[in-house]
């Protein structure tokens, strides 16, 4: 191990109030920089969305993410930003995948005077663009990656925190392409988008999830149209996904409730016990009974291993070795010649003033 990694540990976070679910999910922010950093190895992240912006870089490996039904494969060093209400969801194609980020709070970093980062769309997939682009991802990547290292010995941790969130966003506001979250254009797509999110949201509700038969009849189209509207913005099936709605709601009621798992099962509308104890081994690595035993908790197992560690902490200390170039890019002034510089605060006194 190199001498710089000796001394840096990682520190697992607070366990979150549930886990990530399919549907619509509340982030847990910062009170401060109304930012939330996250890094985790491989795993399945289900369908959600939130109102954060995402941002992702892989940090080792590869995963396969599926945004608003494009499917997007990042590999090592790769970026990505995530629009706030953009339904995504992740697979890690490695066991040795690493995947870091920040969510943040876009109306807050508006109000904050950044005007209307709200109401962009950013288009920022780095493996999509050229070499011009590499600046502006290691702006994001160096600012993110100071957010995620902490200095537990440094008094100011929690400032430099908040300074590197607005670091972050002021680059994203002056430096990512973006379009305007034009509200009066693509409204066919834009339907779909809304149909296909009140439907998981139902879904998300429903003690017994509808078939998707009822919920065509309910949305006045065809079973066919809205099998092929559902897919094309999530990537999977109606099918899949319900299941996967069925066993989030049968874990929250494992660990919420004192019913046996044949009555939660009943409640649910789970019709073939065998094949549901399959896919709840193959979702969450236990069966039902073993899963409300352990509740959620962090094991041994769910750390990465230290030569996955060691790697992740390698690549982060790189990425905030490029600072001094994101901090220029950042706060630097523009144009050569300073031709738009003024300054402020000059103060005029009346010449009646002067001894």
């Amino acid at each position: 191990m190199s001498q710089r990694l000796s001394n840096v540990k990682f520190t697992p976070s607070a366990l979150p109030s549930s886990p990530i679910n399919h549907g619509l999910q509340h982030v847990e922010l910062d009170g401060i920089s109304k930012t939330k950093v996250f890094l985790h190895g491989s795993r399945e992240i289900p369908f959600h969305w939130h109102r954060e912006m995402e941002i992702l870089i892989t940090l080792k490996g590869s995963a396969r993410i599926v945004v608003e039904g494009q499917l997007c494969l990042m590999r090592e060093g790769d970026l990505m930003i995530i629009n706030a209400h953009e339904a995504h969801n992740s697979v890690s194609l490695s066991a040795d995948t690493i995947i870091c980020g920040a969510h943040l709070d876009l109306d807050h970093y508006e109000r904050m005077g950044l005007t209307e980062i709200s109401q962009r769309l950013y288009r920022c997939r780095s493996f999509l663009h050229g070499k011009s682009f590499d600046k502006i991802s290691r702006t994001i990547k160096a600012f993110v990656a100071r957010m995620v290292l902490v200095d537990t010995e440094k008094p100011t941790e929690a400032a430099i925190h908040l300074s590197m969130a607005t670091a972050l966003a002021c680059a994203i506001h002056q430096s990512v392409p973006w379009t305007p979250l034009d509200r009066s254009a693509g409204q066919s797509h834009r339907d779909g988008r809304e149909r296909i999110r009140r439907i998981m949201d139902s879904l998300a509700r429903a003690d017994r999830a509808p078939s998707l038969s009822v919920l065509a009849e309910i949305e006045g189209i065809s079973l066919a149209h809205l099998s092929r509207l559902f897919r094309a913005h999530t990537g999977v099936s109606f099918r899949d996904y319900s299941q996967n709605i069925k066993l989030d709601a049968v874990m929250e009621d494992l660990l919420t409730t004192d019913n046996t798992v044949l009555d939660i099962m009943d409640r649910r509308g789970i019709g073939n016990p065998s094949l549901f104890y399959n896919r709840f081994r193959q979702r969450f690595g236990c069966s039902p009974a073993k899963f409300r035993e352990q509740g959620i908790t962090r094991n041994a197992a769910e750390m990465l291993p230290e030569d996955i560690q060691h790697s992740a902490i390698e690549n982060l200390l790189v990425y905030s070795s490029y600072l001094p170039g994101a901090f220029e890019m950042t706060f630097g002034m523009s144009g050569r010649h300073h031709k738009n510089v003024s300054v402020s605060g000059f103060h005029a006194f009346p010449s009646s003033w002067r001894g």
